[in-house]
């Protein structure tokens, strides 16, 4: 949650229809507001993911999605499936902006297969190295000292 640090954002899916990337589909994520990421972003795996990294391309390359704008759109691989009911995860890396925010609204969306229209992300809202909302994605603070003082407390030369 530190301002102009790398941040790992982690997504879940559950979908309850079958999305192929034989009908050209794809996931966005929209609205990852303030966010610094090259054009070409690489997912990761996570414990219990079902390998959900590996079934979207940025276009031309399997694993990674494409980034503009804020905006995380994940091409499904044309050999590809995001199955009903199972539920998928993976992370991905951005830069936190370089200034305090509050953490934006994000939606997802889908096309091809099926037109799923934007719906809210279900951000955690818990408190994360003290930081009240610190595990929703780009709430951001520049950390500062609150108090800072030093006292002494004798004057004379002895």
């Amino acid at each position: 949650p530190f301002a102009n640090e790398q941040n790992i954002i982690t997504v879940q899916i559950l979908i309850n229809f079958d999305l192929s990337g034989a009908d050209s589909s794809s996931i966005t994520l929209i609205g990852l507001s303030g966010a610094g990421a090259q054009s070409s972003v690489q997912l990761s795996a996570v414990v219990g993911g079902n390998a959900g990294e590996t079934l979207f391309t940025n276009g031309s390359h399997r694993g990674f999605g494409s980034w503009q704008n804020g905006n995380l759109t994940l091409f499904i691989d044309a050999g590809s499936v995001v199955r009903h009911l199972t539920l998928y995860q993976f992370s991905f890396k951005v830069t936190n902006p370089v200034t305090t925010q509050t953490a934006p609204f994000v939606s997802i969306a889908a096309t091809g297969t099926a037109i799923v229209v934007p719906s809210g992300l279900i951000r955690p809202g818990n408190y994360l190295y003290g930081i009240a909302n610190g595990t929703n994605p780009l709430e951001v603070i520049n950390p500062v000292f609150l108090t800072k003082s030093v006292m002494q407390s004798y004057p004379f030369a002895s």
